[in-house]
């Protein structure tokens, strides 16, 4: 159980000790990983950026992961529960207003040309069923860091396994065989505004 993101990031960070004097880029997924991925980085003296990738979420529970997509608005479905291919189409293109607003906003931090020959560490606030964080994954892979590193406090067991096969390396502090939701294992899980994610990173470039 996790008292909110910044508890999160935190214990994370100490999971992660062994990438200390790597210097790793830290890409927290916009927006409920950017405050993990704030204390990844600040405890781990690596860089805090930023990642594209946007939820489709099931038509009765928008937590739920139906699928997810990255810049260039590459799609990957989950495989644990049928698709509805027309509804991900119509919830696409109402995305991609929203991507606009994004770039227009953050279009400097997002670049992942940074990632070449870096350790490189993806940081979500969970996993239900693993499509954002694989979709991160892909499109961070096609930038050839040396090593690619998926971090989360909680994920299904189920989810953890479809994550092994795109990174070099993991950690999900919590695989609770009978899984809720995300949420369900914080005690503060507050949405993440644009105002926060901003914050956090006018904070991270002024720390020394």
């Amino acid at each position: 159980m996790f008292h909110d993101r910044i508890d999160a990031g935190r214990q994370l960070a100490r999971h992660l000790r062994y990438l200390q004097g790597t210097k790793p880029l830290v890409l927290g997924i916009i927006r409920g990983g950017v405050p993990l991925a704030f204390e990844v980085a600040r405890n781990l003296e690596g860089t805090l950026g930023i990642i594209w990738v946007k939820k489709i979420g099931s038509p009765d529970n928008p937590e739920y992961a139906w699928g997810a997509m990255t810049d260039p608005h590459e799609i990957v479905l989950s495989n644990l529960m049928p698709i509805d291919e027309e509804y991900v189409r119509e919830v696409v293109k109402r995305q991609e207003r929203e991507w606009e607003v994004w770039r227009r906003r953050f279009g400097a931090a997002t670049s992942l040309d940074t990632c070449l020959g870096r350790v490189v560490v993806i940081v979500d606030d969970g996993i239900a069923t693993g499509s954002t964080m694989i979709a991160a994954l892909r499109r961070v892979r096609s930038f050839q860091p040396s090593r690619l590193i998926a971090a989360v406090p909680v994920a299904p067991i189920e989810a953890v396994e479809s994550i092994k096969a795109e990174a070099d390396d993991w950690i999900a502090i919590e695989t609770p065989s009978h899984f809720h939701s995300v949420s369900s294992y914080y005690d503060d899980f507050r949405p993440v505004s644009d105002e926060d994610v901003a914050a956090y990173l006018d904070q991270s470039l002024r720390q020394p």
